[in-house]
């Protein structure tokens, strides 16, 4: 069986608290969505979170 990799990004306004939100969120997920994940044949799910940090053109 091949095994597909899909990538979702979410891009998170950058918050400590809504992140930590965020975090809380999904670390109990409901049986109900762990079904359908595994129903539609997903095998794994990993999430991350990236910091970026913005680059500023200032013209020079």
């Amino acid at each position: 069986m091949k095994t597909h990799r899909h990538c979702f990004a979410l891009d998170l306004i950058n918050d400590v608290e809504l992140i930590s939100a965020y975090k809380k969120h999904h670390k109990n997920v409901w049986p109900e969505i762990v079904k359908s994940i595994t129903d539609s044949g997903i095998v794994n799910l990993e999430i991350y979170l990236v910091i970026k940090s913005t680059v500023y053109d200032y013209g020079g």
